[in-house]
């Protein structure tokens, strides 16, 4: 039998609510965002289980003639994976310096560490990072932020 009455629907989602941020701005920079550098050596960047959104800076100059190489890697503790990496091949003379900016997300398992690592004195390497998910995918936003 039809009836005359209207019966409403109401979406009580996050999105509906207007508390859901935009991509752009639940990956925003925050108090939580640190910085890792590396020249020479090799550092920690990241070993906490997540997603994370990383800023990689890099810049090489002309040195003793051997390959200059940055790399970011994964390691499980048991083996290290090169997951982004750039070669500057060195000739004898004077080389103005290059460099540039680069970014992604990686995803870190229990026990996973990312680490930026420089090969010489003349190779720099500087990672941003910043959690924008837990393990499971639930979204990390923004420290402070508190939707209305």
């Amino acid at each position: 039998m039809a009836q005359n009455v209207i019966v409403p629907v109401i979406d009580l989602t996050a999105a509906a609510e207007g508390s859901a941020l935009p991509v752009s701005m639940q990956q925003a920079w925050d108090f939580s965002s640190t910085i890792t550098r590396a020249n020479n050596s090799s550092s920690v960047a990241v070993n906490n289980a997540g997603f994370w959104i990383l800023l990689i800076n890099w810049s090489m100059r002309a040195g003793s003639g051997t390959e200059n190489t940055a790399q970011v890697t994964l390691s499980d503790g048991l083996s290290t994976k090169v997951i982004w990496e750039v070669k500057f091949d060195q000739i004898s003379g004077s080389l103005e310096p290059d460099g540039e900016t680069t970014g992604f997300i990686v995803y870190l398992r229990a026990g996973d560490s990312l680490s930026i690592v420089s090969n010489q004195p003349e190779v720099f390497i500087n990672c941003v990072s910043r959690q924008i998910a837990d393990v499971n995918g639930n979204l990390v936003n923004p420290l402070g932020y508190t939707p209305q």
